[in-house]
């Protein structure tokens, strides 16, 4: 699946609201890695916490704790010593540790505006973007584009659920929890009574938290 780097934050191996551990996450260049089985190194007890839920590229290259290394996704001026060992890390948990592989994390694009014709080209079919696992699913929510994709692409995408709110202003129809094709085809919010309102910016809410 695809994280952001805000989502993957939470796979830092503490305990949720069920009191159960979390997986633990690294990512190194943009593949994340399950380190679970490591938790005594990565868990909250272990020595390499500050990894956990991070992507560590840039810190373990420069093998660093600081968390201005940890903080910074920029790998472009590390210097040949640092790619070697950013690369021996790499080595090591792809092929020596044999951590699955569970996705990759990548920034969203910058906030922009879209014409509904160009919302109808985001679907989950188009050209999967570099450092990317699925191609973007794009979901209008009362005046914001959401890029759903980041985790939700098993609901969203081509056999996913909601697939029929991928790449377009959905607001009208999850206000009213509808799948007729009169309220997914309609963008009029003006006839929405207070509880549909409400239920719309819940749903507004839950997307922009989940990304």
């Amino acid at each position: 699946r695809d994280f952001t780097y805000e989502q993957l934050l939470e796979f830092n191996g503490a305990k949720d609201a069920n009191d159960e551990l979390k997986p633990i996450y690294i990512a190194l260049r943009n593949e994340v890695y399950d380190v679970s089985s490591a938790s005594e190194m990565y868990g909250p007890e272990g020595g390499y916490h500050c990894f956990a839920g991070k992507d560590a590229s840039r810190a373990m290259a420069k093998l660093s704790f600081d968390d201005s290394e940890l903080n910074n996704h920029n790998l472009d001026d590390l210097s040949p010593f640092d790619v070697d060992i950013l690369n021996d890390w790499i080595m090591k948990y792809k092929y020596y540790k044999s951590y699955p592989i569970v996705g990759k994390v990548s920034k969203p694009l910058d906030i922009r505006n879209f014409t509904i014709e160009e919302l109808a080209q985001y679907k989950g079919d188009g050209d999967i973007p570099e450092n990317r696992v699925h191609a973007p699913i794009y979901t209008g929510i009362n005046g914001k584009v959401i890029d759903v994709s980041y985790g939700g692409n098993e609901m969203y995408g081509k056999d996913g659920p909601y697939h029929k709110f991928a790449g377009i202003d959905a607001s009208r129809a999850l206000a009213k929890m509808s799948f007729s094709p009169e309220d997914i085809n309609s963008r009029d919010l003006s006839d929405l009574n207070d509880d549909q309102r409400n239920t719309l910016l819940q749903w507004e809410k839950k997307f922009i938290e989940i990304r």
